[in-house]
């Protein structure tokens, strides 16, 4: 099953989004999500450790609420950040 489908029937409360994925990049799954209204609110994470400021500025365009470098966090900040997305 496509992913976006998955999420399509879980319809999460926060996504998780890693840029560099195996067939399409997380921005094209970001657009895609973007269409669907159901998804227009869900909070978007990007998590990833590809750097490139063109991409940020384009997942930004996209609604991500903040573009985090994996390298440069620890879990437990991760858990952190996602909690107070979900308060």
């Amino acid at each position: 099953m496509p992913k976006i489908l998955i999420i399509e029937d879980e319809k999460p409360d926060l996504i998780l989004l890693d840029i560099l994925l195996p067939k399409e990049n997380g921005i094209f799954f970001l657009k895609k999500w973007r269409e669907k209204e159901e998804f227009s609110l869900t909070p978007i994470i990007a998590f990833s450790n590809y750097d490139d400021q063109e991409t940020k500025k384009e997942a930004f365009q996209f609604g991500v609420k903040t573009y985090l470098i994996k390298t440069s966090l620890t879990p437990k900040e991760l858990v952190e950040i996602i909690k107070n997305y979900l308060k």
